[in-house]
């Protein structure tokens, strides 16, 4: 037998009337919509279907600021996530590349890759989120905390960095002079 999950539903008027628990779905049935509550806004916030958006309300997720991304987390979470970006560094010809920053409760770090001299249809400036060390893609570094920060490492192995051609998507080793990495880390006051 399969299970069935139900969640809580009701008319329109009786969802602007009900403050549900934190991340607590809610079904309105006249409108044919969910709202998600918060534990604080009366009502929660109606999800819109597809049918009821236009194509101009899309927003490319890579297009939103850390400012937002901060701002939805921190209604979140009991602890407040701070977003720090490191300069850029060069890509060496190491076992690994490291960096160290004074930040503790660090919680995950980004690795992003910029173009610094046009190359596979890359601008100067541009940042790709979408590349790999090797035969790996995106790879996540690790994390080491001290007594002093942390240290963030991304293991290479002297391998290849490479990123998918602009226009083309096919697999381009870059030269390692044309393009720098940057490090966004996500950490907490906790």
């Amino acid at each position: 037998m399969s299970r069935v999950l139900q969640v809580r539903r009701g008319t329109a008027a009786q969802n602007d009337n009900f403050t549900g628990l934190p991340g607590e779905l809610s079904f309105d049935t006249d409108n044919k919509t969910l709202r998600v509550h918060d534990g604080v806004v009366l009502g929660g916030y109606e999800l819109a279907r597809t049918d009821q958006m236009s194509s101009a309300v899309h927003t490319a997720i890579s297009a939103l600021s850390d400012d937002f991304w901060t701002s939805i987390v921190n209604r979140n979470i009991a602890h407040p996530i701070n977003i720090a970006t490191t300069d850029a560094i060069a890509i060496t010809d190491t076992a690994y590349i490291e960096h160290f920053c004074n930040y503790k409760n660090v919680l995950f770090a980004q690795i992003l890759l910029v173009c610094q001299s046009d190359e596979h249809g890359y601008d100067s400036g541009d940042i790709v989120h979408a590349w790999g060390i090797g035969e790996f893609s995106a790879p996540t570094p690790n994390l080491d905390e001290t007594a002093d920060g942390t240290s963030i490492k991304i293991p290479t192995c002297g391998d290849l960095f490479w990123v998918h051609h602009k226009t083309s998507a096919l697999r381009k080793n870059i030269t390692p002079e044309n393009w720098r990495i940057k490090m966004r880390i996500y950490y907490c006051n906790a």
